[in-house]
């Protein structure tokens, strides 16, 4: 016994919403052809990707993390080891919101600052 198409439908959207049903999934519930291997992907919930784009989102949100800490004034390298990440080698340019790139001397930056 199957529910009214709009029944199924919502069913689906939340199936679909909540990762628990892939398009293949629904298709297949509809009697229709797969989408072939691009219509097994399963959702995330609230992100809405692809489960394999999870670590990028994750990584995201680690480094905003760290960028919420160092503005509060935790020690960069504590806060990267924080959030288990690895720590990247710092340039030595200031940030532009301390030093405007228009004052940079593009042929002579140590004039601004101490060139590593």
């Amino acid at each position: 016994m199957r529910g009214t198409t709009l029944e199924r439908f919502d069913a689906y959207t939340k199936g679909l919403r909540e990762g628990f049903l892939s398009l293949n999934d629904v298709r297949n519930y509809e009697d229709l052809s797969s989408l072939g291997e691009s219509g097994d992907q399963y959702r995330l919930p609230l992100q809405n990707i692809d489960a394999g784009q999870a670590p990028l989102v994750g990584d995201k949100i680690k480094a905003e993390i760290i960028t919420m800490l160092v503005q509060s004034g935790f020690d960069p390298a504590d806060a990267v080891k924080a959030v288990d990440m690895m720590p990247i080698k710092h340039t030595g340019v200031p940030s532009t919101q301390l030093q405007p790139v228009s004052m940079i001397d593009p042929i002579d930056p140590e004039s601004v600052y101490e060139v590593k």
